[in-house]
């Protein structure tokens, strides 16, 4: 059977749009390959070292709207695999929040103030001092490797508000049980958004299946009207 350029890509593109999904992790997430992230519908939008000093949180989140998507994550400098990520709803992970208060989103503790933004396992209760010191050899505290702070600041000078949003990215301090990064140019961080919502399952849905049998149906129906005209 022959089909039609036309008709083909648009059986492609049913194909494709029936395996796209986004990947959306519930929870914080250890040691994911790079390429599960970038093949799974985000896009960068951040990436620096953690040395990295005074950098503008509007650049930080260009282009970044409300009901997006957003995805922190950090690993060693030429490392394959995230050491750590988690993701939600940006204007969950972007809530102002009070010093040692998160939000809870999609199975994450969420912080995001002028002393330091990043992420803690469910339930577990951050210590800014000005990043996250909990769970770490200066604070106690559960689950270290599924924590990660970044410090923030009100002005150029790195002066904290925690009752202000954050207006600058400071050096990194934690990922995961790796801490004390403020100088670590071997580490790298990164922000990645979406703008679409958690999709369904890799595999194609009964529908999806449904539509690209109607297109091999069509293709079908006018190869045999050919042969009997």
């Amino acid at each position: 059977m022959k089909l039609k350029p036309s008709l083909l890509a648009a059986i492609i593109a049913v194909s494709a749009s029936a395996s796209a999904a986004l990947y959306y992790p519930n929870g914080v997430q250890t040691n994911v390959p790079v390429t599960t992230v970038t093949g799974g519908e985000w896009t960068l939008v951040y990436q620096g070292l953690y040395s990295d000093s005074a950098v503008p949180i509007s650049t930080v989140f260009a282009g970044v709207n409300p009901g997006d998507y957003l995805l922190y994550a950090a690993k060693p400098v030429g490392a394959t695999e995230f050491t750590l990520l988690a993701a939600a709803p940006a204007s969950d992970v972007r809530t102002h929040t009070s010093q040692n208060e998160t939000t809870l989103s999609n199975g994450v503790e969420w912080y995001y103030n002028g002393g330091s933004i990043g992420f803690a396992a469910e339930g577990d209760a951050i210590l800014q001092n000005s990043a996250d010191i909990a769970a770490s050899s200066w604070a106690p505290g559960s689950n270290g490797h599924l924590r990660l702070s970044w410090h923030t600041a009100v002005t150029t000078g790195w002066d904290n508000d925690y009752d202000a949003v954050p207006l600058y990215l400071f050096e990194g301090w934690r990922a995961g049980s790796t801490i004390e990064l403020n100088d670590a140019s071997n580490w790298e961080r990164y922000v990645f958004v979406s703008s679409s919502g958690p999709g369904p399952s890799p595999i194609p849905e009964p529908g999806s299946f449904l539509a690209l049998g109607g297109l091999l149906g069509i293709g079908l129906l006018q190869r045999g009207r050919r042969k009997s005209a």
